[in-house]
């Protein structure tokens, strides 16, 4: 029997009139543009190539049609330098199937360039008979198979498309990248972290200041309406009191001459009508202005397919380590031991003991320690019962059914190694404990690193999280104004004195804590302090809204 001829025409969006009923919440042209999620779109008319700028992504609308008389099967391949080309979950038609004569599939491409330089995709149809078996694949093509949500991939965005390094800054000899814009910074281990507060100095227009607005006692759209209501202020105009009641010869001499500011306002410092013109209504002044950090993050949902402040807890990003995004808590979750211990239940004194692979908050957090009787994998299964607090095996009740980690989110979690090195003293900064979590120096017998899901923060992610070209304390003085005030974690970790994951190298029942003024100090391991967990996302986990900010938190692809 003759063997007939396939014929399949590949081409890519050839009219935008059936695109338009295909996909009208895409804009369709000729131009490439950028998305706000960071993805290039792109319709092509012209046929099967497309080039790709250097680490983008284009998204392409691939139409093939069938004109062959009988149904045949269809697979799309692709080639190209550094080119990845997956379908999208939402997808009109599916990547491989079959077609009928005269019928046209429509299949949503994502074709990604990994290089560091631009290159061309080539697209094509791949062929083969509807009960003919596997799809015949041409040498140097690869078959489309895999799949992507279009979701940008939360590490990315942070590491690589936000971090723009602008400036440098000096700490302990150290200089560090950072970028200002976005308050985030590379530490000395490459990890991109976020810092500061939600606060800084900056100077905003006088008409719209807090100053103006205390001083006058009124809000102002405008220069001009600050000043036609200064103008009621002007002690020197024979409408309010005059200048003749000063002592001057006419209204413009007193305007020039009279201390506005002292004698008519009671402020500490001079200065003359004219002058407040300037500083209330036409200049700029100095003040603490909102900056948002933009590391909010929706987690720990109830409803991951409808995130808001009602299903989920908001969590904050501490920064991107290995290509994972790191978690805290926004608040913390009690307060207890972080091993209370006694030598009749393992531990060589009556105060604790300072191993976290195996402490007590260590197996109230995680999975695997259901049998025990107290604390046991309570937080991790949000449920009830009793939790260590206080010395020598005292509890306390302890409810976690809201708080706790919910069904869904567990599989969130990555498995990662913590890091369990220690120091004996906390005169240390950023950059020096930083190595020290990383190294050898334990209390003998001690483990230096622990694989688990949940932990306590680092002492470096609180030291880093503070802004380090104003504080330049180490982490014992960090209740340095100059430190609390530009630190974003401050107040998650310690409203209350909150407890750190290193041990104490030189004590076998010290922990590092940082207390409530923000400086950092070792102490016994029994005592009850506040508790913030700290966890690694999977690293696949992408965004699929939000910006980051307070108001509109990130939103995970879960």
């Amino acid at each position: 029997m003759k063997k007939k001829h396939l014929v399949i025409v590949g081409v890519i969006i050839l009219s935008a009139i059936v695109i338009l009923g295909l996909y009208q919440t895409f804009a369709l042209s000729s131009d490439i543009t950028k998305d706000t999620s960071g993805y290039y779109n792109v319709t092509i008319t012209d046929g099967t190539t497309i080039t790709v700028p250097a680490g983008s992504t284009k998204t392409v609308y691939y139409k093939l049609t069938n004109t062959n008389k009988g149904i045949v099967k269809y697979g799309v391949g692709y080639s190209g330098t550094n080119i990845t080309v997956k379908y999208y979950t939402d997808t009109i038609d599916p990547v491989t199937g079959t077609v009928d004569y005269g019928k046209s599939k429509y299949i949503k491409l994502s074709v990604e360039n990994t290089g560091t330089t631009s290159s061309t995709a080539t697209l094509s149809t791949i062929l083969g008979y509807e009960k003919g078996g596997d799809l015949i694949v041409p040498s140097g093509v690869t078959l489309v198979t895999k799949m992507t949500n279009g979701y940008k991939g939360l590490a990315k965005l942070i590491a690589e498309d936000t971090f723009a390094p602008n400036s440098t800054v000096t700490n302990n000899s150290i200089t560090y990248q950072y970028d200002t814009t976005h308050s985030l910074m590379k530490d000395i281990g490459g990890n991109i972290r976020y810092y500061g507060t939600n606060a800084e100095i900056g100077e905003v227009p006088a008409y719209k200041s807090s100053y103006t607005n205390e001083i006058l006692g009124n809000e102002y759209p405008s220069v001009d309406s600050c000043l036609e209501d200064l103008a009621s202020y002007n002690a020197c105009s024979p409408d309010v009191y005059g200048y003749e009641n000063y002592g001057y010869s006419d209204q413009a001499t007193c305007e020039n001459n009279y201390d506005l500011g002292k004698e008519f306002f009671g402020l500490e410092e001079s200065f003359t009508y004219n002058e407040s013109k300037a500083k209330f209504c036409s200049g700029t002044i100095k003040e603490y202005v909102p900056k948002e950090i933009n590391n909010y993050i929706y987690f720990n949902c109830s409803d991951y397919s409808n995130q808001s402040s009602s299903t989920c807890e908001t969590w904050r990003i501490i920064g991107v380590f290995d290509g994972k995004v790191k978690l805290i808590r926004g608040s913390q979750i009690g307060k207890y031991s972080w091993d209370n211990k006694n030598t009749s239940t393992g531990a060589e004194t009556a105060f604790g003991k300072n191993d976290w692979t195996d402490a007590r908050l260590m197996k109230l957090l995680n999975p695997g320690y259901e049998s025990e009787a107290t604390g046991g994998s309570l937080y991790y299964n949000a449920k009830s019962g009793n939790c260590y607090a206080g010395q020598n095996n005292a509890t306390t009740t302890c409810n976690f059914t809201s708080a706790g980690i919910k069904d869904i989110t567990r599989n969130l979690i990555s498995d990662t190694t913590y890091y369990l090195g220690g120091y004996n003293s906390t005169e240390v900064y950023p950059n020096q404990i930083y190595e020290y979590e990383r190294g050898t120096k334990v209390y003998t017998g001690r483990p230096t690193s622990w694989q688990g899901k949940i932990a306590l923060p680092y002492p470096s992610d609180y030291g880093y999280a503070t802004d380090l070209s104003k504080c330049s304390q180490n982490l014992m003085y960090y209740d340095d104004s100059a430190c609390t005030s530009n630190n974003w974690m401050k107040t998650i970790i310690a409203p209350i004195s909150g407890w750190l994951l290193t041990p104490d190298s030189g004590y076998v029942n010290n922990a590092w804590v940082v207390y409530s003024p923000g400086y950092v100090r070792t102490d016994l391991a029994y005592s009850a302090y506040g508790v913030v967990p700290v966890l690694y996302l999977n690293s696949e986990l992408a965004v699929k809204a939000g910006t980051g900010s307070s108001s509109e938190p990130y939103q995970l692809s879960a």
